[in-house]
């Protein structure tokens, strides 16, 4: 009788030892693949210096000081705004990454003034970099901008959380909520930085200047300004005559120029225009020092004298 009663006894110990054996598992896969994303995420720091190295900030801004020496840009003031913004996870949590702001003023030829936005656009290579904002405004003889660059960096602070797990369950069941948890959590934080990796391209604006100003600059097409906000660029100006209306056109087709709006209107002899296009993989274009410039302040009096 004895023998019956353990024998039968003896599926529900196989049963439990079998879960055990699963949760086993499970914690171990969990494990791995919670160390093989945590690997992944610091292999990605690599990319981004510290938040706290204020030399970072002051490297950054000495290379622009000298950049816009050499490129004959004149009145740059450069505001450091103090706090950074975090660059938050679609949960709404703080990823490891945070945005530090400079505000950039300067003016000069356009040509000068655009080799400053590519070695700016450039040092993104090292530490990614982008143009928040951007306005250009055409003066007398000259241009004037005023843009604001964004540069990520990594807060050393935003660690990944601790959630306690719910009461009443086994240890192998509380670590195992426990890492799917933090799991989570920093394949979050991975598509993140990725994201953010992806999004910024700050040549794709210095590319589409020089596009317009290599299209334009043999036909009579005026800029009076431009405004930039990822991914929207916006130009005003005016075009005489059907080639230049044509052109206007035709740059706006282009490669890596999508979505685009052109309003027109009549001006004098000119038709006045308003585009509106979203960059994308623009391709690379050089402007030539030697070409006529394509910013000029004084696009009504060039109309009504016609």
């Amino acid at each position: 009788m004895a023998l019956v009663f353990a024998c039968a006894f003896a599926p529900c110990a196989n049963a439990q030892e079998t879960e055990i054996e699963a949760e086993a598992r499970e914690l171990t896969r969990l494990r791995m693949e919670f160390a093989e994303s945590r690997i992944a995420l610091q292999k990605m720091r690599v990319h981004y210096r510290n938040c706290l190295d204020q030399s970072a900030r002051d490297d950054f801004e000495q290379f622009i000081a000298k950049e816009a020496n050499s490129n004959g840009v004149i009145g740059l003031h450069l505001t450091r705004l103090k706090e950074s913004v975090p660059v938050m996870q679609p949960e709404g949590r703080p990823s490891p990454l945070r945005l530090q702001q400079l505000h950039i003023e300067g003016g000069g030829g356009f040509y000068g003034m655009h080799r400053l936005l590519r070695r700016i656009a450039f040092y993104g290579e090292f530490v990614p970099d982008e143009f928040a904002t951007l306005m250009l405004t055409a003066g007398k003889g000259a241009v004037s901008f005023d843009a604001l660059v964004v540069q990520a960096c990594w807060d050393e602070s935003a660690e990944i959380s601790h959630t306690p797990p719910p009461p009443g369950i086994t240890v192998f069941e509380a670590e195992i909520a426990t890492y799917r948890v933090e799991l989570q959590e920093v394949r979050s934080a991975r598509t993140t930085v990725t994201q953010l990796a992806d999004r910024f391209q700050p040549m794709r604006l210095v590319n589409a200047l020089a596009v317009v100003d290599r299209d334009w600059s043999p036909d009579t097409v005026l800029i009076s300004e431009v405004h930039f906000a990822p991914r929207k660029l916006t130009m005003h100006g005016v075009a005489l005559g059907e080639s230049a209306r044509s052109a206007v056109v035709a740059s706006f087709r282009r490669p890596g120029l999508e979505e685009t709006r052109i309003d027109w209107s009549v001006v004098g002899a000119c038709h006045a225009f308003s585009a509106t296009t979203s960059l994308g993989d623009v391709p690379s274009a050089k402007i030539d020092p030697l070409s006529k410039t394509i910013f000029d302040q004084r696009t009504s009096e060039f109309c009504n004298a016609r």
